[in-house]
């Protein structure tokens, strides 16, 4: 899919299926860069309706097919969750959406505005 990220990585875990964002892979590539070149780990990328309901996901999660899978969760073992957080915000102020969770920060490409913590 590009230099750093691959097509296992985006696959929903439940049905193999996925879906490729073009423009995802593009910032994603990007946040890589400005995070200095660390690996990404990737938890979640694409997901199907029942993956998502499985998980307890947002009903109307960024990372479901019918959304377009806009959305990954991921964390790079070098940097704490607060640093990546406030890399991307400062980045992308205004604009998408970036929150930290318990075991990753989550970035998607809405249209749109939003930043939490949980």
């Amino acid at each position: 899919m590009s230099e750093h990220f691959s097509e296992d990585e985006c696959v929903c875990p439940c049905c193999s299926r996925f879906l490729v964002n073009d423009k995802l892979i593009e910032e994603l590539e990007h946040i890589r860069h400005i995070l200095g070149d660390f690996p990404m780990i990737i938890n979640s990328w694409c997901r199907c309706q029942q993956h998502n309901e499985y998980i307890g996901g947002a009903s109307n999660s960024k990372h479901l097919f019918i959304n377009g899978c806009l959305a990954v969760d991921f964390y790079v073992k070098k940097l704490s969750f607060d640093t990546i957080y406030e890399k991307l915000d400062k980045e992308y102020a205004g604009k998408y959406g970036i929150g930290i969770y318990k075991n990753h920060i989550h970035f998607d490409i809405r249209n749109s505005y939003a930043r939490w913590k949980s």
